[in-house]
């Protein structure tokens, strides 16, 4: 049985056969498929096709808003959990309703942005307010596509 790979740039996603016969014309004697995206040349595909689905706990009401496709976008305070290395496009996520097993659901990071809190719209100023106290701090901005039960 072969392995699923994804890209982080073009989410790409394919078999080890799909990849070796894409890249097998592109690079001629080289085992450049463990390296490179068929689809685009992203150095970068290897590094997110081996790494675990980022695992998101959720309140319930933030959980249901994304099981009804109201929500696809999670804001964390940034920092060494949330960031650009840990929440790369193109790597899985695993969405949870709290910490339980049950009724997860799973997707994948099609984009991240750091922004500050004061520059939300005032929905998420509200809510950052509410959760961190102030607004004058980075917020890792993580969308989510592909969202299915797990």
């Amino acid at each position: 049985m072969s392995k699923k790979y994804k890209c982080c740039r073009c989410i790409w996603t394919g078999t080890d056969d799909e990849k070796e016969e894409i890249n097998s014309c592109r690079f001629p004697g080289i085992n450049a498929w463990d390296l490179v995206c068929p689809s685009c040349g992203c150095a970068d595909f290897y590094m997110v096709s081996k790494m675990k689905p980022l695992f998101i706990p959720l309140r319930n009401e933030y959980f249901k808003a994304f099981q009804s496709g109201n929500k696809t976008d999670e804001l964390r305070k940034y920092g060494p959990r949330w960031n650009e290395g840990t929440c790369i496009v193109g790597r899985g996520v695993t969405l949870s309703n709290g910490y339980g097993k049950n009724g997860r659901m799973k997707g994948c990071v099609w984009r991240f942005k750091k922004q500050r809190g004061s520059l939300f719209r005032r929905i998420y100023k509200e809510e950052i307010q509410a959760v961190f106290g102030t607004l004058n701090i980075d917020i890792a901005c993580i969308s989510i596509t592909g969202i299915q039960p797990a």
